[in-house]
């Protein structure tokens, strides 16, 4: 308790410091496990805050529009979410892995550039993930169980992902630990929707206006956030001072931005692919029941998203200093309680996982207990790792992790599609539990070579 009390005090003195432009002193400053705690705890009230909003949009749009508009709704979604995915550089990671250089020389002139680079990306990345949507719900909606009727909504919703320009913004207030401005804008979003969701039920609404709102609102968060994002670069640089020195090797940052991507591919075509399969295979009332049992598992471990966006600055930072054995004893000392956390939360799957479906959902969709079990394993077996992975990334380069990523890939396929067409609908999320199941291997495997030294005890990372 006095130890938070004082992490607390220190975090309060440490803003100030830092708003009036000069360097605190050493006994206020934070730590870098104190800043993960601090940023973890930031990350994970803007989690749950999304992911309760996001449940309460689920379960009103499940009870308004039934089992079958649902889940052609999820494969709308799914579909276009897809290419935006597969298309994204993920921007947010490079600008941390370079950014942290710049900003620790005080260069913000070379900061901002990279940033305008990295928005350049997001965008070139987010229109050619729009034109692939749009051509497939041009010429292929029926590939993927949806009938022709829906073709326009699909290409209005794939036309939107052009304004989905978020990562390099999102990056910047990461990398300065503004963690409070993105987490704004997703809550105010995460609201919106179910809002959204609400008016849309109340008034009976037919399938378009979920699409065209839905639409709406993500594309106003996406463009608000990038235009904050420019002004804080802006007075950044304003505040420290021009300089002459901004270019930067774009060839580098590419390089690194694509091997994320690489990797980042993978995760998207195994978070979307499995729900597009199913609705190929079996038709898009299957999807709509994959889709909510996906939704729910994924509620239980969206803390693994909050561990790796607070634990990737201050690795990243570390490994510029060159502190790869303290940011090695940071992880292995944050990955431990989430171990039996994801052990509670599986047996709460378990024990209240039917139920809970039929209750919040409706009984027709009890028939998802199968697959909310599948899949809860699989990213809970993720969550326990949340702070490997960046590890493994920003010491070993992130083709590493894309290598894990394609090895982890095969045995999902496989997976889903050996058990989906043996044992239809309950094998789905069997696939993603192979995923992580091999991913978590190889990453045991590889952290275990890194170099084993434990930080001293009067280190500042205790």
């Amino acid at each position: 308790m006095l130890e938070a009390a004082h992490s607390l005090v220190g975090a309060i003195h440490l803003v100030h410091y830092q708003k009036h432009g000069y360097d605190p002193p050493r006994i206020w400053k934070l730590t870098p496990f104190q800043n993960l705690r601090r940023n973890f705890a930031k990350a994970v009230m803007e989690t749950y805050a999304v992911s309760a909003l996001n449940f309460a949009g689920l379960m009103i749009n499940t009870n308004a529009l039934g089992v079958l508009l649902f889940g052609q709704l999820i494969v709308i979604q799914s579909l276009t979410e897809l290419f935006s995915g597969i298309f994204s550089f993920n921007t947010w990671q490079s600008l941390n892995r370079f950014g942290a250089d710049d900003l620790e020389k005080g260069n913000y002139s070379k900061l901002r550039q990279r940033y305008f680079f990295a928005l350049g990306l997001d965008f070139l990345a987010a229109c050619t993930a729009a034109i692939c949507a749009i051509v497939a719900f041009l010429f292929f909606i029926e590939v993927f169980g949806l009938d022709s009727e829906l073709r326009w909504l699909g290409v209005v919703y794939g036309f939107s992902v052009a304004f989905h320009a978020r990562s390099a913004s999102v990056g910047i207030f990461r990398l300065l630990e503004r963690f409070g401005i993105p987490i704004m804008f997703t809550v105010t979003e995460a609201a919106a929707l179910a809002i959204n969701a609400a008016v849309l039920w109340w008034i009976d609404a037919p399938l378009e206006y979920y699409v065209y709102s839905i639409a709406f609102i993500q594309v106003f968060t996406s463009v608000t956030l990038s235009a904050c994002g420019l002004i804080m670069v802006g007075r950044m640089e304003k505040r420290g001072g021009y300089n002459e020195d901004k270019s930067f090797p774009k060839r580098e940052f590419l390089r690194f931005a694509f091997a994320v991507s690489a990797t980042g591919t993978v995760g998207i075509m195994l978070r979307k692919g499995e729900v597009l399969l199913i609705s190929m295979l079996l038709g898009p009332a299957a999807a709509g029941l994959f889709g909510v049992a996906f939704r729910g598992a994924y509620f239980f471990a969206r803390f693994a998203d909050a561990g790796n966006v607070s634990v990737y600055p201050i690795i990243a930072k570390m490994a510029v200093s060159g502190e790869v054995a303290k940011a090695k004893d940071i992880v292995m000392r944050a990955t431990l309680p989430v171990v039996g956390v994801a052990l509670v939360m599986f047996t709460a799957a378990i024990l209240g996982g039917r139920p809970a479906l039929e209750i919040i959902f409706g009984d027709e969709f009890g028939a998802a207990y199968p697959n909310l079990l599948w899949l809860a394993a699989g990213t809970l077996t993720n969550a326990c790792f949340f702070a490997v992975i960046p590890l493994i990334d920003i010491v070993l380069g992130a083709t590493r992790t894309f290598v894990f990523s394609i090895i982890s890939f095969v045995s999902f396929l496989v997976a889903s599609i050996v058990g989906l067409s043996v044992f239809g609908l309950p094998a789905g999320g069997v696939g993603t539990a192979a995923y992580f199941a091999t991913l978590a291997l190889l990453a045991i495997w590889q952290v275990r070579k890194l170099p084993l030294i434990k930080a001293p005890a009067n280190s500042p990372v205790h």
